[in-house]
């Protein structure tokens, strides 16, 4: 998501993923009041799945959140990072109506970009997570310095990066 203004714990609750009948899972920013974005799942009953430990979220920035659970842990992750971890055993309760970007009776507007959103049947694991970041496999990632830094020529180290998986070579 990259959002129009900074978030955080002053701003009003925002919903990114919400499902209409069933009331859970909902993916949100600031339920707590916190800045947090959390996962709110239903896995015999409603309860508290994990939330982010980032509590700002710059303006105009991309952040990549990923949410899993593999029938007994509910995992939030930002950026590849996992951030918060919840024990739950059990199974999901079944929930229709996807919402993206509001919460049902329409409210709880999302104000941003949401981009490459995915639903999975299977819990990824923080590999596949990393994967899924970069979008496109077959092209170069990683680069140090960073795409759009200017490093102080003085104390610049090597120009670094990591292969696509159709690379020929990487020196």
């Amino acid at each position: 998501f990259r959002a129009e203004s900074s978030l955080n714990a002053n701003d009003a609750r925002q919903d990114f993923i919400y499902w209409q009948t069933g009331d859970r899972p909902h993916f949100t920013f600031n339920r707590n009041g916190d800045g947090e974005i959390g996962f709110w799942p239903n896995v015999g009953g409603e309860i508290d799945g994990p939330v982010t430990t980032t509590r700002a979220w710059p303006a105009g920035r991309w952040h990549h959140i990923a949410g899993t659970f593999d029938g007994s842990t509910f995992n939030i992750y930002v950026n590849g990072i996992l951030e918060g971890t919840v024990s739950q055993s059990g199974v999901h309760s079944d929930a229709s109506g996807l919402l993206i970007g509001a919460r049902s009776a329409q409210r709880n507007y999302f104000s941003g970009d949401m981009d490459d959103v995915r639903l999975y049947k299977k819990a990824l694991t923080a590999q596949e997570i990393n994967l899924v970041m970069r979008i496109d496999t077959l092209v170069a990632w990683n680069p140090n310095p960073g795409n759009g830094t200017t490093p102080y020529v003085k104390n610049a180290t090597p120009l670094t990066w990591s292969p696509g998986e159709k690379a020929a070579r990487h020196e």
